[in-house]
């Protein structure tokens, strides 16, 4: 299975889009849909009940997945609470900006939290909630966190809850592996149509938890011809090598 960099991902979705013809609001709602599933697997809420799922989101494609699982998790009764950390509704754009639209219209307010002062109402809700989802920052974060972004990561460290991180944990590098201090420490991260190396290599991989890769309809041949030489080797590649 082969590894990418960040822009070795925005590539293969540029392609996707610009030569396949996929649009990325319909890949965005793709992975928003695999993020709800696995919460819903992870918290196993198969009897019916009601759950109780707080969605952290920033502003771009990441916190765009996060707004869609919301929506996904309502459809499946769950109680959810959505955060919008360190941005107004307005700074929103593109096909993150159309899935919180859409998510608004469906009856659930994203809660905009711009200053310190009102992380008191994000911390209520977390310690709350069954499971918390960081949708947070993606593979474009580099460095450290700073501000609301800190604050919040540490907050949510600081609390015994299920984390499910969407596409990398909030603080993690996607192409080193390095993390910030106060990057958050997911029990599972879902990541879309190929891993990223960061989430594989030390010490990053430690807030990882369980990786699950999920599908979200980008073509086999197009996932086949990306440049990258990094590649995972599976159990099953071993198997193959194996004389029978």
């Amino acid at each position: 299975m082969k590894l990418v960099m960040a822009q070795e991902m925005q590539n293969i979705d540029k392609l996707a889009t610009e030569e396949y013809g996929i649009p990325g609001i319909v890949l965005m709602d793709q992975a928003a849909k695999a993020v709800a599933d696995t919460v819903l697997r992870e918290e196993n809420f198969s009897d019916g009940s009601t759950g109780n799922i707080v969605i952290l989101c920033g502003k771009g494609n990441n916190g765009g997945d996060g707004f869609g699982a919301a929506r996904y998790l309502q459809n499946a009764g769950m109680q959810v609470e959505v955060f919008l950390i360190n941005a107004t509704l307005e700074d929103i754009k593109g096909d993150a900006a159309i899935e919180a639209n859409m998510l608004c219209k469906a009856g659930i307010s994203i809660k905009s939290i711009i200053k310190e002062e009102a992380l008191s109402a994000v911390k209520h809700a977390c310690l709350r909630a069954d499971v918390i989802v960081d949708a947070m920052l993606g593979t474009g974060f580099k460095g450290e966190l700073k501000g609301l972004y800190k604050s919040v990561c540490h907050m949510v460290n600081s609390l015994d809850k299920v984390i499910v991180a969407v596409d990398i944990p909030t603080g993690v590098d996607a192409d080193l592996g390095t993390r910030a201090e106060d990057a958050i420490w997911a029990d599972t991260t879902v990541t879309m149509a190929l891993p990223k190396t960061g989430l594989l290599l030390y010490p990053g991989k430690e807030n990882v938890g369980e990786l699950v890769l999920a599908d979200i309809g980008m073509p086999e041949k197009l996932l086949a011809s990306c440049d990258s030489k990094k590649y995972l080797v599976t159990a099953d590649d071993i198997a193959q090598m194996l004389p029978i």
